[in-house]
């Protein structure tokens, strides 16, 4: 019986993803009782090369080819649909997990009944490494809802509901609920806890560091934003609020007024992420920004709800003004 899918996108991580695998295959569960699926986003280094030799040696290791990128939260749900675990877990491939942690957290998940595990992590400098335990909300024991959950923890900062990998989750609710990843890079995660805790039934904490985040320049989002390019920023932006409202209206119906205006706080704050650093940008670099929200302004207009009537102005000037 598979307990475990362990699901890792990979895209130009040729210099990290062995030690994501290591840690994988670091573990205290024999390995016909979970999976580890890789899933190869088009990547145009040597990171396949490398998955194809742990294969060799690993029964359990599955590669699965996209022949275009997809992004991120497309190749999650590739793995997503092929898992047989009764618990997923989501990792990205420049991080890696604790030694012989997925006794104790298979254990917790089983014998509590849980949809969803949250739990520590460390996030992981080239020089030092800080649990981030140490500053968030101290985590109330016992099993509660998501909605529960949000409330108890996430209601003063409602952006650390977001990272993906810091839980795990029953693939049976995750598939009950239609709960998937949208098509997108930067932000695919934001939508994704947003429906977990609407819907999950069975939440704990569990305070274990089990999980080490990279902080990486390179990677996706540990890059000097400066450097984002505007198709970047718009999908950081724009298109993951877009992706946050659609999951938004589904759930309206079954959560509280409070959580109802978190989410709508959220979806402010990603429309005018750009704002923040706008002042920073070349004129070429906001121009083109501009121009791709132009370019969608029916599917974006929804925003206008979410704005400040100043904000709202403001937005339909850059819009208009070319």
């Amino acid at each position: 019986m598979i307990k475990l899918s362990i699901i890792i996108p990979f895209y130009n991580v040729e210099q990290y993803i062995a030690q994501c695998l290591d840690s994988v295959y670091q573990q205290d569960i024999p390995e016909e009782e979970y999976e580890v699926i890789c899933v190869n986003d088009a990547s145009p280094d040597g990171s396949r090369e490398i998955i194809e030799v742990y294969q060799k040696l690993h029964k359990n290791l599955i590669l699965v080819e996209h022949e275009v990128n997809k992004k991120l939260g497309s190749a999650r749900n590739t793995g997503l649909k092929i898992a047989r675990g009764e618990y997923i877990w989501h990792m990205d491939s420049d991080d890696k997990i604790e030694r012989n942690c997925l006794k104790k957290m298979l254990t917790i998940c089983e014998s509590k009944q849980l949809d969803v595990l949250e739990f520590g992590f460390i996030d992981w400098y080239p020089d030092k490494t800080i649990s981030c335990r140490e500053w968030e909300v101290a985590r109330k024991e016992g099993v509660t809802t998501g909605q529960e959950y949000i409330h108890a923890h996430f209601m003063q900062r409602f952006g650390l509901i977001c990272p993906i990998w810091r839980r795990v989750y029953r693939n049976e609710f995750l598939q009950a609920n239609h709960i998937v990843s949208p098509p997108i890079n930067m932000g695919e995660d934001e939508p994704f806890a947003i429906h977990v805790f609407a819907t999950a039934k069975r939440v704990t904490f569990e305070p274990q560091d089990w999980y080490y985040h990279r902080i990486n320049r390179a990677s996706l989002v540990g890059e000097n934003k400066q450097s984002w390019s505007a198709q970047k920023w718009y999908e950081a932006s724009m298109v993951c609020s877009y992706y946050v409202h659609q999951v938004y209206h589904r759930i309206k119906p079954i959560i509280s007024k409070d959580i109802r205006k978190a989410i709508e706080d959220m979806i402010a704050y990603d429309i005018l992420y750009f704002d923040t650093f706008e002042a920073k940008f070349s004129d070429e670099a906001r121009n083109d920004f501009w121009s791709l929200c132009r370019n969608n302004a029916i599917r974006n207009l929804f925003v206008l709800r979410y704005l400040s009537r100043k904000k709202r102005y403001v937005y339909v000037r850059n819009l208009i003004v070319k």
